[in-house]
C-alpha cells in the first residue's frame, strides 16, 4: 500500500460501448504505473454482471466502478446525447471527471486522468516524478494551441474559437487537452465543480465539450509536459514522432487502432485488442469496430496523405511539439 502522502490512482471514464477500448489501455496503465498504483474506470451503466466486474479486475487489473444513479442523471440532463465534433467522438460519459473527487474522496493524493483512445507505451514513473505546484495540474497543450500560432494554417479558426470561449488571448498558446490530466486532490476539487456549472451556462462556447470547459475554468492552474504524455495520433506521421519517443499516444479521431491495424500505428498496436478479446471472450464487454471496407478507405486516405504532406508544415508543427 502506497505511503500517505503518494496515493496515486490513474482513472478512466466511459459508457459501455467504450469499456473495451479503455480496460486496453487501462491494463496498459496497470503494466507501466508506479508501484501501489490503483487504476480505476468509472462506468456509465446502469449495471454489469459482478462476475465481469471480477474477471476484467483479474485479467487487467483494472477495478470498474458503476457511476451513482444521481450522477449519470445529472449528466443527462447536461449532455443528453453522445457527438461527433472535428472527427473524434464526445462521450457524455466523459463528464464523469467532473465527479471524480465525489467519486474517489479522500482515498488519494494525486489523480491521473486518462481517456479510454489512448496507449501507453512506455512507463509513467517519469511523469509522476515531474515537479508541479499545489492545485495544479500537469496537461499537455492541444492542437489547437499549437495551430493558433500567427504563420499556422487555420489560425483564425483557432483563435476565434478560444475568443468565443473567453480565454485571455495571453493563454491561447497553452490551451491544453484534457485527455491527460495530472493534478492533486486540491486541484481535482478546485476545477470540478466550477467547468460543470461554466458548461451548464455556455454551451455555445463549448466546442470540444468538457475540454473547453476545463480550459475555460483552469487556464490558471496548469503546468505544460512534454508532447510525449499526450501524442495526438494525428502527429505519428510527423518527422518529430521518433524523436519526441511518445509515452502515451491519444488516438483522438477516427479511425481508432481497436478498429484494424493500418496506417499510420500499424499491426502492433491493433494487438493488444486482439489478445485481450480473447482473455475476455463470453463476458459482456462488446468490441465495437468500423467495418472491414471502411478501413480499407481510411487506410488509403492516410497513406495518401503521407505522400502529399506539406512538408514545411510538418517541420514547423514539430518545432512547436518538441519545444512542448
Amino acid at each position: 500500500m502506497a505511503e500517505p502522502g503518494n496515493r496515486i490512482a490513474i482513472v478512466f471514464s466511459c459508457d459501455v460501448g467504450y469499456l473495451f477500448p479503455s480496460l486496453v489501455v487501462g491494463k496498459q496503465a496497470v503494466e507501466n504505473a508506479p508501484p501501489g498504483t490503483d487504476v480505476r474506470l468509472i462506468l456509465d451503466a446502469d449495471s454489469l454482471p459482478q462476475a465481469t466486474i471480477d474477471r476484467v479486475f483479474e485479467v487487467t487489473g483494472v477495478r470498474v466502478t458503476l457511476a451513482d444513479a444521481d450522477v449519470r442523471a445529472q449528466i443527462a440532463a447536461v449532455k443528453p446525447h453522445n457527438t461527433v465534433v472535428a472527427g473524434s467522438y464526445l462521450s457524455r460519459s466523459a463528464l464523469l471527471r467532473l465527479f471524480l473527487p465525489d467519486f474517489l474522496g479522500d482515498a488519494y493524493d494525486r489523480i491521473l486522468y486518462l481517456d479510454g483512445d489512448m496507449q501507453v507505451l512506455r512507463s509513467l514513473e517519469p511523469l509522476f516524478a515531474i515537479p508541479a505546484p499545489a492545485g495544479q495540474f500537469l496537461v499537455v497543450k492541444d492542437w489547437v494551441a499549437l495551430h493558433s500560432a500567427p504563420d499556422m494554417p487555420g489560425h483564425e479558426r483557432e483563435r476565434a474559437y478560444l475568443s468565443k470561449l473567453g480565454l485571455p488571448e495571453a493563454n491561447w498558446g497553452g490551451y491544453f487537452n484534457s485527455g491527460m490530466m495530472l493534478g492533486d486532490l486540491a486541484a481535482w476539487r478546485s476545477v470540478t465543480k466550477p467547468a460543470l456549472d461554466f458548461y451548464q451556462r455556455h454551451p455555445e462556447r463549448c466546442l470540444y465539450f468538457d475540454q473547453s470547459a476545463l480550459n475555460a475554468t483552469a487556464y490558471d492552474r496548469i503546468t505544460h509536459v512534454p508532447a510525449r504524455w499526450n501524442f495526438l495520433r494525428s502527429h505519428m506521421v510527423l518527422p518529430a514522432y521518433r524523436i519526441i519517443d511518445p509515452a502515451i499516444i491519444h488516438f483522438a479521431s477516427r479511425p481508432k487502432p481497436w478498429d484494424g491495424g493500418i496506417a499510420p500505428w500499424g499491426p502492433a498496436m491493433f494487438k493488444p485488442y486482439v489478445e485481450l478479446a480473447r482473455q475476455l471472450e463470453g463476458l459482456d464487454v462488446p468490441w465495437r469496430r468500423q467495418p472491414w471496407y471502411r478501413m480499407i478507405g481510411y487506410d488509403l486516405r492516410e497513406r495518401y496523405e503521407m505522400l502529399t504532406a506539406d512538408r514545411d508544415y510538418q517541420r514547423r508543427l514539430g518545432v512547436l511539439l518538441s519545444a512542448g
